[in-house]
C-alpha cells in the first residue's frame, strides 16, 4: 500500500511540475528528472506486488522479471541523477551563461553512463546488487558525486540571482526540491554501501517528505504561483497560451503599421498633387490623417499590452513614484491631494508604478470632466496588517461607475469612452502590471459619488527606510 501511495504522491507531482511550463526547458528537465526517479519506486511495485500475480496467472516468468526490474534499477541509478544535475544547470541558467560546461556534462554523463553500464550490464543490475560489494562503491561515489554537483548548482543560482522576485522563486523551488532528493540519496547511497540492513527500506520514508513538498508546493502556486504555475490557471511567466496571445497581436501590430506607413505615403504625395493643382486641402485629408494616427495610437497601445513585462524592481519611497506634485497639465484645473507615508519603501519597478499612477489619474481627471464640475482626486496608503498588505488609494469625486461597469472595467479593449485615444487597454495593463507584484487592483465606485482604485501589494515588499542600506534604492 506504501508503494501505490509513494507513485500517486510523485506521480502528481511531475504532472504539477509539467502542467506548470510544458514549454520551458528547465521544467521539462525536472519532469524528466522525476520520472527517471520514480523508477525506484516502480520497480519496487512492479517486483513485490504486480509481478506474484502474474506469475499466479503464468504471465511472466521468474527471469523476465528479473530482467525487467534489473533494467528499471539500471535506469535509476545510472540515468536518474544525471538528468537532476542538467535540471539543475537549466535552473543555474547555464545553457546561456556557459554553454560549454552544459554541453560538455552532457558527453561526459554519457561516457560515464557506458563505463558504469561496461562494468554493471543492465539485465545484471539485480545480481551485482545483491552480490557484488564494489556495485554499491561505484554507483554510490558516482551519485553522491552528482548529488554534491545538484546542491551546489541549486544554491549558486540562488546566492547569484540579484532579481528578488526570482531569487524567491528559486529559494522556494529548492525547498520544495532539495529534502526528497537528499533523503533518497542518503538512504540509498550511503545506507546501502555501509550495509546497514536494517535500515534497507528507510528510504520509504520518503512518502512523508514528498507529501509535505506537494502541500507545499500546492500553496505557493496558490499564494503566488511556483515555477510558472498559478492554480487558478493562470500562467505567469511561462504561460505558452499567453505567448501564443501575444504573438498573434505582434503580427497584427506589424501588418497594420506596415499598411499605414504605406498610406501616409500615399496622402502624402496626395497633398503635393492637391496641393499643387487647387492650392487647398479638402477637409477630408484631416479625416484620412486623423484616423491613420488613431490606428497607430492603437498599436502602440496593443503592442504594449502584448509584450511580456520583465520587472526591473528597486526599493522606493511611494510618494517617488509619480511626480503627484507637478501634474498640473494632467489634473487640467482639478484637485490633487498626496498623502503616502514617507517612512516606508516600497520594493516595486518604479517605470511600471509610474504608468499605474499615471493611468488612474488620467481616469479620474476623465470621470470629473463627465460629472462637468472640478473636484477632487486623493491619494492615500495604509498598511493592513490583518491581511499583510500594503494599500495606496487613489480616489475620486468624479461621476463614478455602476456594478455592470465594474464587472467589465478589467476586460481587454472594454472601455466606456468612445473617443480615438482610448482602447480599453489601461485598467488591464495596469492589472497585468500589479499581477506581476503579486499584487492587485480593488475597486469601489459608487454612481455620481465618484470611485477609488487601491492598489494591493503583499506587506512584504515594504520596509522601513531605515531597514534598507543606501546601495539599494
Amino acid at each position: 500500500m506504501i508503494n501505490l501511495i509513494y507513485i500517486i504522491i510523485l506521480a502528481f507531482f511531475i504532472f504539477l511540475v509539467y502542467i506548470s511550463g510544458k514549454n520551458n526547458r528547465t521544467n521539462l528537465w525536472c519532469v524528466c528528472a522525476g520520472l527517471l526517479l520514480s523508477l525506484g519506486i516502480l520497480k519496487e511495485l512492479f517486483y513485490y506486488n504486480i509481478v506474484p500475480y502474474l506469475q499466479a496467472q503464468d504471465l511472466i516468468s521468474a527471469r523476465a522479471a528479473d530482467d525487467i526490474y534489473s533494467v528499471m534499477t539500471w535506469m535509476l541509478y545510472d540515468f536518474a541523477m544525471a538528468a537532476c544535475v542538467v535540471f539543475a544547470m537549466n535552473f543555474a541558467g547555464l545553457p546561456q551563461h556557459r554553454p560549454r560546461v552544459y554541453y560538455g556534462f552532457q558527453i561526459g554523463s554519457a561516457f560515464c553512463i557506458l563505463l558504469l553500464s561496461l562494468r554493471f550490464p543492465p539485465l545484471e543490475f539485480r545480481i551485482h546488487q545483491t552480490e557484488d560489494p564494489s556495485f554499491w562503491y561505484f554507483l554510490s561515489t558516482y551519485n553522491l558525486i552528482l548529488g554534491a554537483v545538484f546542491t551546489f548548482l541549486f544554491i549558486g543560482a540562488i546566492l547569484k540571482e540579484q532579481d528578488h522576485t526570482a531569487k524567491k522563486q528559486k529559494i522556494l523551488v529548492s525547498i520544495i526540491i532539495l529534502p526528497p532528493l537528499m533523503y533518497w540519496l542518503a538512504t540509498i547511497f550511503i545506507v546501502h554501501p555501509l550495509m546497514l540492513t536494517r535500515y534497507f527500506k528507510l528510504w520509504q520514508g520518503n512518502v512523508l517528505i514528498l507529501f509535505i513538498c506537494v502541500i507545499l508546493y500546492l500553496y505557493i502556486a496558490s499564494k503566488e504561483g511556483l515555477m510558472g504555475l498559478k492554480l487558478n490557471i493562470e500562467n505567469f511567466t511561462w504561460d505558452s497560451g499567453n505567448e501564443f496571445v501575444n504573438r498573434n497581436a505582434e503580427l497584427t501590430v506589424h501588418m497594420l503599421k506596415n499598411y499605414t506607413v504605406k498610406l501616409n505615403w500615399c496622402i502624402s504625395n496626395l497633398k503635393q498633387h492637391v496641393l499643387k493643382d487647387s492650392g487647398a486641402l479638402p477637409p477630408e485629408f484631416e479625416i484620412m490623417e486623423r484616423s491613420l494616427l488613431g490606428i497607430q495610437n492603437y498599436c502602440d497601445r496593443v503592442k504594449k499590452y502584448s509584450q511580456q513585462l520583465t520587472l526591473v524592481e528597486s526599493w522606493a519611497s511611494p510618494d517617488s513614484l509619480y511626480p503627484f506634485y507637478s501634474s498640473d497639465s494632467v489634473l487640467d484645473g482639478n484637485t490633487l491631494t498626496c498623502h503616502l507615508n514617507q517612512e516606508i519603501l516600497l520594493y516595486c519597478d518604479p517605470l511600471l508604478l509610474h504608468e499605474i499612477f499615471h493611468n488612474l489619474i488620467a481616469n479620474a481627471v476623465d470621470a470629473l470632466r463627465i460629472s462637468g464640475n472640478k473636484g477632487d482626486i486623493y491619494i492615500t496608503d495604509y498598511i493592513d496588517s490583518r491581511r499583510k498588505k500594503y494599500l495606496i488609494t487613489i480616489r475620486d469625486t468624479g461621476i463614478g461607475m455602476d456594478k455592470e461597469h465594474l464587472r467589465h472595467i478589467f476586460e481587454p479593449y472594454y472601455t466606456t469612452k468612445a473617443t480615438e485615444t482610448n482602447f480599453g487597454l489601461g485598467l488591464p495593463y495596469c492589472m497585468k502590471i500589479m499581477e506581476k507584484h503579486a499584487g492587485s487592483i480593488e475597486v469601489k465606485s459608487t454612481p455620481h459619488a465618484g470611485s477609488s482604485f487601491t492598489l494591493s501589494f503583499p506587506a512584504k515588499r515594504i520596509r522601513k527606510r531605515e531597514a534598507v542600506s543606501d546601495e539599494n534604492l
